[in-house]
C-alpha cells in the first residue's frame, strides 16, 4: 500500500498543482480511502506543491576565492531508454583541491512523468524543496531541487550514489523516445588558491524544442586580466540525444556564449546536447557540461549573453553556473530592531544593525538609508562613527569608517517622532548601499511593521470636597484633587497641567505636586475668569498609573447652592506643545463631615 500511496498522491498533487483535479482522477482512475484522504490532507500541509514550469534565473550567488565542480549521472538504461538502470541508482565523483572548505551543495533530479518530490543521496533520504513542471506535447516532465551542502564530504575525491528517483517509462513517452530520469550536483567551494570570484546559480525548468532560450546572466563585475584569472560556465540540461540534431523550425542545435560556441571532443557543434557529459562520462538522456571561458570575458562588463538552442531534439534546461572573477566585493546586510510598538506624539528609537559578509573589507562611507512618511519626522541618532541627517522624506546615515570581513559597523539607533496623524500601523523600510560590489542584494533591505498606539489621559478626574463641611458657605475652604490617569499602558513625561479657577474664589494655594512637577501658577486677576490661574508643568506618569495634585481655595466670597460646583477645564500638554487634549468635567460636590 505505501508505494501505491506514494504513486497516488503524486498523481493528485500534480493534479492540484494544474488545477485539473478531476481530470486527474479519471485518466489516474484514482480511488482513495478516507485513510488516504486523511494522509493526503496531512501531506498538503507538509509538501510544497510543484509549480509550473519557471523561468531559468538567479537563485544562489556566492563570493570569495572560490569555484565550483559537478556530477551526475543517468537513471535510464542506454540500452533500453524506457527502464530504470540497474538497482535504480547511479553514481558520480566529486574531485576538490586539498584544503578546500564547502560553501553550497545543491542536488537537482529530473524525468519523464508525474514529480518525484524525493530522492537518496549516498543512503540519506533528501527531499525537494521545489519541483517544476514542464507540459510538452501533452506529456509531463518534472525537476526537482534541493539543497545538500551538509551531506558533500570535505575530502579531495568522494563518490556520491543517487537512487529513489522515479521517472515514466511507459508507452506514452517510451513509443516517441522521449522517456528519461537523472540527476546532478552542483557543489560551491572555497579555497585560498582560487581567485576572487563571484558564482551564480541560475536554475528553473524550461524546454527549448525547435525554439531558443536567451539568458543574460549578470550580477557581477568582471575584473581585469579576466582570461587569466579563469572563469566557468556549467549547465545542466535533460533529455538530450546524440542522434537526433535535425533542424526544427530554423533553428539547429547549439550552445553560444557572448558569440562563442562552448564545444569540446565528445561535444561537438550542432550535437553539444548528445547525452554526455564531460563532467563524468556518457549520460544517457542527461547532459552536465562545464566550459572554461575566462578568454570569452571583458574586464568591466556587468552581464553576458548565452544562448540555448534545439532543432529536432526536446531538451530541458534546469541550470547554468557561471564563475566570473570579479572585482573587489562587500557582501552587505541590514538588520532592524525597533520597539514592540510606536506611540504617537512621542520619540520612538529604532536600532539597526550593518554587517559585512565579505569576502573584502567594506571601506568607508556605507550608507543606511531610511524613508520617512506616515506622520514620522527625525529627531536624533547615536552612534558611534555614524553621521546622519534627514529631509522631509527621508533619514541618510553614513558610516565614517572600514566594515572588515564577516564583522558589523557600531550600532546606529535612529530617533523618530511620530505626530498625532500617524496611523495605527507603519511599515518601516531600512537599506544599506555601500562603496564595493554587492553580489546579494536581497539582504540589503530590511522592512518591519510596528503598531502604533496613543497614550490615553482621557480618564483623568477632578473632584472637590469642602473641608469646612454642610452647605457651601461663604469664607469655606474647598480642596480640589486633581487626579491625572494613563490607561492605555504608555508612560508619558513632559505633561502640563492648566487649571483655570472659577469665578468668586478669592485665593488658593497648592498643597501638593506629583514627584517632580514644576508650579507656575499664578494670582488673580489671571486666569479665564479672573481669579487666578493653577499650572503645574513636568509631570510624569507611569504607563497605567495616576498622578495627582491638590489645590486649596481659601474663601468663597458669596454663598453657593449645595448641589453641584461647576468644574473648571482641564488642559493637558506635553512638552512638545503639539495639540492640546481638552477634558470638561461636570462633578457632583464631595461633603467630608
Amino acid at each position: 500500500m505505501p508505494n501505491k500511496f506514494n504513486k497516488v498522491t503524486q498523481q493528485l498533487l500534480m493534479c492540484v498543482s494544474r488545477t485539473l483535479a478531476k481530470l486527474c482522477f479519471v485518466k489516474a482512475h484514482c480511488l482513495f480511502t478516507s485513510l488516504q484522504w486523511g494522509l493526503l490532507a496531512l501531506l498538503l500541509t507538509s509538501v510544497s506543491l510543484p509549480t509550473s514550469a519557471k523561468e531559468v534565473i538567479l537563485r544562489h550567488s556566492f563570493a570569495g576565492n572560490m569555484s565550483f565542480e559537478l556530477t551526475g549521472n543517468t537513471l535510464r538504461r542506454s540500452n533500453n531508454t524506457c527502464s530504470m538502470v540497474a538497482n535504480g541508482q547511479s553514481s558520480g565523483s566529486i574531485n576538490l583541491p586539498t584544503n578546500s572548505s564547502i560553501k553550497a551543495a545543491y542536488l537537482y533530479w529530473s524525468g519523464s512523468g508525474a514529480v518525484d518530490s524525493s530522492a537518496t543521496l549516498n543512503g540519506t533520504t533528501v527531499n525537494a524543496e521545489v519541483s517544476y513542471i514542464e507540459t510538452y506535447q501533452g506529456l509531463d516532465y518534472y525537476s526537482s531541487k534541493a539543497e545538500v551542502t551538509n551531506l558533500i564530504s570535505t575530502t579531495a575525491s568522494a563518490t556520491y550514489t543517487v537512487s529513489g528517483v522515479d521517472f515514466d517509462g511507459s508507452s506514452s513517452y517510451c513509443n516517441t523516445s522521449i522517456a528519461y530520469g537523472g540527476w546532478a550536483l552542483t557543489v560551491v567551494y572555497e579555497n585560498t588558491n582560487q581567485p576572487l570570484r563571484v558564482i551564480n546559480i541560475f536554475d528553473g525548468f524550461k524546454n527549448f524544442w525547435g525554439n531558443q532560450l536567451v539568458l543574460i546572466p549578470n550580477n557581477f563585475v568582471i575584473a581585469q586580466n579576466s582570461a587569466a584569472l579563469g572563469g566557468k560556465h556549467a549547465h545542466i540540461t535533460w533529455e538530450g540525444d546524440a542522434g537526433n540534431s535535425q533542424s526544427r523550425n530554423g533553428f539547429n542545435e547549439r550552445l553560444t556564449f557572448e558569440g562563442s560556441n562552448l564545444t569540446d571532443a565528445n561535444n561537438p557543434q550542432g550535437n553539444q546536447f548528445n547525452g554526455y557529459s564531460n563532467v563524468t562520462g556518457a549520460t544517457s538522456g542527461v547532459d552536465i557540461d562545464e566550459y572554461p571561458i575566462g578568454s570569452l570575458l571583458t574586464p568591466g562588463k556587468t552581464s553576458v549573453q548565452t544562448t540555448y538552442s534545439t532543432g529536432q531534439d526536446s531538451v530541458f534546461l534546469t541550470a547554468e553556473i557561471i564563475s566570473v572573477p570579479n572585482e573587489p566585493v562587500a557582501e552587505l546586510s541590514i538588520q532592524q530592531l525597533g520597539p514592540s510598538r510606536f506611540v504617537r506624539d512621542a520619540n520612538n528609537t529604532v536600532n539597526f544593525s550593518v554587517k559585512n559578509n565579505g569576502p573584502n573589507t567594506a571601506p568607508q562611507n556605507t550608507q543606511v538609508s531610511i524613508p520617512l512618511g506616515n506622520g514620522l519626522s527625525f529627531d536624533s541618532f547615536l552612534g558611534n562613527q555614524w553621521n546622519c541627517s534627514a529631509t522631509n522624506s527621508a533619514v541618510n546615515c553614513v558610516y565614517n569608517a572600514s566594515i572588515t570581513q564577516n564583522t558589523s559597523a557600531s550600532n546606529l539607533a535612529v530617533t523618530l517622532f511620530a505626530n498625532t496623524s500617524t496611523t495605527n500601523s507603519i511599515n518601516l523600510t531600512s537599506s544599506v548601499t555601500g562603496v564595493l560590489f554587492d553580489n546579494i542584494l536581497s539582504n540589503n533591505t530590511r522592512a518591519q511593521s510596528y503598531n502604533v498606539i496613543s497614550a490615553s489621559l482621557a480618564n483623568s478626574t477632578k473632584t472637590v470636597t469642602d473641608i469646612n463641611g454642610g452647605n457651601v458657605q461663604p469664607g469655606d475652604i474647598l480642596r480640589y484633587q486633581i487626579d491625572i490617569k494613563e490607561s492605555n499602558g504608555i508612560a508619558v513625561s513632559g505633561i502640563s497641567l492648566v487649571d483655570h479657577l472659577p469665578e468668586n474664589i478669592s485665593a488658593f494655594n497648592v498643597v501638593s505636586l506629583p514627584s517632580g512637577a514644576n508650579v507656575n501658577s499664578l494670582a488673580a486677576p489671571s486666569g479665564d475668569n479672573a481669579s487666578g490661574l493653577v499650572s503645574v508643568s513636568n509631570i510624569s506618569i507611569a504607563a497605567n498609573a495616576t498622578s495627582f495634585q491638590r489645590v486649596a481655595i481659601a474663601s468663597l466670597t458669596y454663598p453657593m447652592a449645595n448641589t453641584a460646583l461647576k468644574l473648571i477645564t482641564l488642559l493637558l500638554i506635553n512638552s512638545r506643545q503639539k495639540p492640546a487634549m481638552s477634558l470638561s468635567r461636570h462633578c457632583p460636590m464631595h461633603r467630608s463631615n
